[in-house]
């Protein structure tokens, strides 16, 4: 039986087919596996449907807005334009909202859901084509299929979720090559530079009402031309001017927890004291966006804004997600340790998942070597549909302490390529996961047949 995945979709003659796009893990996703985001809307919508019948093109992002940053607004506008003018091109905007101590995204999901129903039972197409890996569409995507529509989910493979991978009828790998040709030229993406960017904001499934396109785009603009200038309620800088001419500054206020405190020149302060974490991060990495998860998407921006309680821009860390229990770490600490978190090899085949499984020995790791202790084995096991690694499994000395880097793993529903591709110390135990990881594909180096 031929696989589901593929890097082209199916042609079908005479077959109708619309593209949904979800802007915002669309622009993150390329962002962090590109470099890049100024795609053309309509050449990669094209190359998506493949020869057949585009209908038409929907794309879902909000609406962005910032009171210390009334360029953003401006920014988006201009980008949404080009969208309106593109053939095929409907463009459907969330909105946020404050919901407690964070900012919420609203509507996006959701209408990017009832489109794709809706359309499906109306019998407006035969195929659709959905840009994302999220695995908050997967029930759509399953209510398309029972009224007999056929559905391709594409998507980076750091991006696509179990659930969308296993209910999608053809899925779509995206990579780098896959693009070429796809960019906008170098005068066009000045105009788009900072459009389709926006603060990472938590999921809501709520839909605001539909709205008219040209309202939207009037409203948009007015909301632009008439922004008022950024919030003094975390600086205030007023410059006076002396008899002289000579200009003045009053010294600089600016929030600190929940006190405002003052700092005047030649005042030293440790660095990044009041710097929002976000913000500090993103600095180290060098502007680089934080990976989204497909399944939820994080509070984010880098707004220097601040509130009456101190959080940033009126935000605040998210609820986690509930607890997994099938993702504990499991220790058994004996000599040697015993080591798991997810699915034994066994329970994924019962759960009819397609099986993959990368096993590095301790007596090929150096450090294993180096303090004597060359018993031991890591083991991970892989869904062979998705590539998600959904069991790690460790044997050997001190084999609890590599449960921290399966941990991580399992929350960012990584992949055998990104554990490979990861960098550890060397010589430490961790580099049993990376070589195990490799070893999923034939690529492990360090090991050899006694």
């Amino acid at each position: 039986m031929p696989s589901k995945s593929s890097t082209n979709s199916v042609i079908r003659d005479n077959e109708r087919v619309m593209v949904f796009i979800d802007g915002s893990n669309l622009y993150h996703v390329l962002t962090q596996s590109c470099g890049r985001h100024d795609l053309q809307f309509d050449k990669f919508a094209f190359k998506l449907a493949n020869g057949r019948d585009l209908k038409r093109i929907y794309y879902y992002n909000i609406r962005q807005e910032s009171d210390s940053n009334p360029n953003m607004g401006i920014e988006q506008q201009r980008f949404l334009d080009s969208l309106y003018d593109t053939p095929y091109v409907e463009v459907r905007l969330g909105i946020w909202k404050q919901r407690g101590d964070i900012m919420v995204e609203k509507g996006v999901d959701v209408m990017l859901a009832t489109d794709l129903v809706t359309h499906a039972y109306k019998d407006h197409y035969d195929t659709a084509i959905v840009v994302s890996g999220d695995a908050d569409f997967y029930p759509a995507l399953q209510a398309v299929k029972d009224v007999g529509k056929h559905v391709e989910v594409a998507a980076f493979d750091t991006n696509l979720s179990a659930e969308s991978g296993r209910v999608a009828d053809v899925v779509v790998k995206f990579n780098k090559t896959y693009f070429t040709g796809l960019w906008m030229t170098r005068s066009q993406s000045r105009s788009r530079a900072a459009a389709a960017s926006r603060p990472e904001v938590s999921d809501e499934a709520a839909s605001p009402n539909g709205e008219d396109k040209a309202a939207t785009k009037a409203a948009t603009a007015r909301r632009s031309s008439s922004r008022k200038p950024a919030s003094t309620a975390t600086r205030t800088r007023r410059p006076s001017t002396s008899g002289s001419g000579s200009r003045t500054r009053t010294p600089a206020v600016r929030k600190v927890a929940d006190r405002a405190e003052t700092r005047t020149p030649g005042e030293s302060r440790a660095p990044d004291v009041t710097r929002a974490p976000q913000e500090t991060a993103a600095r180290e990495r060098g502007g680089t966006g934080m990976r989204r998860t497909p399944t939820r998407r994080r509070v984010g921006g880098t707004s220097s804004g601040g509130s009456a309680d101190g959080a940033r821009n009126g935000r605040s860390t998210p609820k986690p997600p509930p607890l997994s229990y099938e993702k504990m770490p499991r220790c058994t600490y004996c000599q040697p340790q015993v080591a798991s978190l997810g699915l034994t090899e066994a329970q994924a085949r019962e759960r009819g998942l397609e099986v993959k499984v990368g096993t590095f020995p301790y007596r090929g790791n150096g450090k294993a070597i180096a303090i004597g202790r060359t018993d031991g084995l890591a083991k991970l096991v892989v869904d062979a549909a998705t590539n998600e690694v959904v069991g790690y499994h460790f044997i050997g000395h001190d084999a609890t302490e590599l449960l921290a880097e399966a941990s991580l793993g399992s929350v960012l529903e990584t992949t055998p390529r990104e554990l490979g591709w990861t960098v550890n110390a060397h010589p430490t135990l961790s580099e049993v996961v990376k070589e195990a990881a490799l070893a999923v594909d034939g690529g492990a180096i360090h090991f050899w047949t006694e």
